[in-house]
């Protein structure tokens, strides 16, 4: 039997992290440029996916489902997969991103390192 969860502990997990954490960085969630703990990131996870069902919806079943699907997901494993892709070891020699002023339409904006430059 194969899953479709790529790599993640079940599908609720993986719909979380492909819908909603997978276009982001955790600069955006925590609104810091500090490194935080997978602690903090997972509950700011789970705080942005609240937060993205009640902006979308309305009060009634369709909400408590959501809500209730949101038990299933693992946020600590998003947030592990997350800190693998933004704080890796190897890439250190990778560019950086860094907050931009309140008049960007992107907030952040990557800034190459020396040796994807040349």
């Amino acid at each position: 039997m194969t899953t479709a969860h790529n790599g993640f502990s079940n599908v609720a997990t993986w719909i979380v992290f492909r819908d909603i954490c997978s276009n982001v960085i955790p600069q955006q969630i925590m609104d810091s440029n500090c490194k935080p703990s997978i602690d903090e990131l997972s509950r700011a996870l789970r705080l942005v996916a609240v937060n993205h069902i009640f902006d979308t919806s309305s009060e009634g079943f369709a909400r408590d489902y959501a809500l209730n699907f949101l038990e299933d997901v693992n946020f600590y494993q998003i947030a592990s997969v997350m800190f693998e892709l933004y704080y890796a070891e190897s890439k250190s020699q990778k560019g950086t991103w860094i907050k931009g002023t309140d008049d960007d339409d992107e907030g952040y904006e990557y800034i190459p390192s020396a040796a994807e430059l040349s």
